[in-house]
């Protein structure tokens, strides 16, 4: 299990603009975190959409936090990306468990402790620990 190289890059957009603490130019995001400029532009609609991050149009626009980088969590970034993360498909609710016992399935209950374990541990690291 990994996260994509689109994840990475999130943590390492949002981590750039807690940095700077300013409304800062899609351009400039690109070149300070080594994301193209096209890719930056649609992580960034992701994190837009996801809450996190403030757009601002026009000739002095750019993007900022849209709260404290010690309010956005490592697992919010990571589920505007990927979407919440599951270590089996059995564990997703619309997902069905292969023993055909979601209940009664000892393997689901093992994957669901390590996946309740790693969400909150994301959970509890912010955005300003990477500063």
């Amino acid at each position: 299990m990994y996260f994509t190289r689109e994840t990475d890059y999130a943590v390492r957009i949002v981590r750039h603009l807690a940095a700077v603490d300013c409304r800062t130019e899609a351009k400039k995001i690109s070149e300070a975190t080594g994301v193209t400029l096209r890719f930056a532009l649609k992580i960034l609609s992701k994190l837009v959409s996801g809450g996190v991050v403030r757009s601002y149009k026009g000739t002095q626009g750019g993007y900022e936090l849209q709260k404290p980088a010690s309010q956005i969590t490592l697992r919010e970034i990571v589920e505007i990306i990927e979407g919440p993360v599951y270590l089996s498909k059995c564990l997703h609710e619309e997902g069905e468990c292969s023993c055909g016992d979601k209940q009664g399935c000892k393997v689901r209950g093992v994957f669901s402790e390590i996946a309740d374990t790693v969400n909150q541990k994301m959970e509890s690291y912010t955005v300003d620990q990477f500063l």
